[in-house]
């Protein structure tokens, strides 16, 4: 999973320079996964892993949909307030 999540990464990068940032996290090996409540979302069984947060709000679970994932960041970027 980890190496899909990098090639999903590269993915986000190439269709959004410098606008995105891709983070993996291990909840059962990272020293936050105690803490996090997806480990508990896992845990419970009410979705499959992996999860898929976007701006902190769960997306996907079971797979990594890399066309999918670009077109919802796509959305999100579009639809950000300007700074």
């Amino acid at each position: 999973m980890e190496l899909q999540t990098q090639a999903l990464a590269l993915t986000l990068e190439r269709a959004f320079p410098g606008q995105v940032q891709v983070r993996y996290i291990n909840v059962l090996r990272d020293s936050q996964g105690p803490e996090l409540p997806q480990t508990e979302i896992l845990r419970s069984g009410a979705y499959p892993p992996p999860l898929v947060y976007i701006n902190g709000q769960g997306r996907f679970a079971g797979g990594l949909p890399a066309e999918r994932i670009r077109e919802e960041v796509g959305r999100c970027l579009t639809s950000a307030p300007e700074n």
